[in-house]
């Protein structure tokens, strides 16, 4: 049972949950939940990221042109969803190949076994989850330019939010409280993992999510370059 509960062992219990990862018999059973709480929360926050969507369409948008993009998004919403579990996986798979090398590079050889850090990873995916949940439920009560994001709240972009150049939105949007928590609770993990200092294991989780955000931030510009609405 201590399998299941993992992710959500590390977001509230981090010292009981490093522990727990050394142990854990099949990294499936953390998968599995962390894989169905992301497509259950990817089809209850549709409707919204719809609206989302067509309140950020531009002025020239007809409404033949919105309910265009409402019926493709409406379209798409099973392939995505179905293709959540393979996307979970290969982010955790890159995620632990990431803080294994860089364990490597600051600990050594004794930094331990690749199916440790995919556990952990595994684990650590709860926290963008968690970010999303509150990000739907700030959309759902707020109001104004608020209700127009389902990016998580108290993140560095409210400290600026005069800010409109989308690759600095990014980043700032990517540093918030639950980053904050994500790198807390990996420091703890990695440092049963390697057997290291807390500082040794705070700077893997800090080199490790700089590189992940760095090449997220640069993918979601590719494909925004690429998929942008012609309208």
């Amino acid at each position: 049972m201590c399998d299941y509960l993992l992710p959500f062992l590390l977001a509230f219990r981090p010292r009981h949950a490093a522990c727990c990862v050394p142990d854990v018999v099949a990294w499936w059973r953390p998968y599995a939940v962390v894989a169905l709480l992301a497509m259950s929360l990817g089809v209850l926050s549709h409707s919204l990221a719809v609206t989302i969507t067509i309140a950020h369409l531009p002025p020239s948008a007809t409404p033949a042109d919105v309910e265009r993009i409402r019926e493709w998004l409406g379209a798409g919403l099973a392939s995505r969803t179905l293709f959540l579990p393979f996307r979970l996986a290969v982010e955790c798979g890159l995620s632990a190949m990431l803080l294994l090398g860089f364990s490597r590079a600051f600990v050594g050889r004794a930094a331990g076994r690749f199916r440790g850090f995919f556990v952990l990873s595994l684990a650590a995916s709860i926290f963008p989850l968690l970010g999303r949940c509150a990000g739907i439920i700030r959309a759902s009560i707020a109001s104004g330019n608020a209700a127009l994001s389902l990016q998580p709240p108290f993140s560095a972009f409210d400290l600026f939010p005069a800010v409109t150049d989308y690759r600095v939105i990014l980043l700032l949007t990517s540093i918030n409280l639950f980053t904050l928590w994500y790198v807390g609770s990996v420091t703890l993990g990695l440092a049963v993992l390697c057997r290291c200092r807390s500082w040794k294991a705070f700077l893997v989780a800090v080199a490790a999510w700089t590189v992940s955000t760095a090449f997220s931030i640069t993918v979601l510009l590719l494909l925004r370059n690429a998929f942008q609405f012609r309208l």
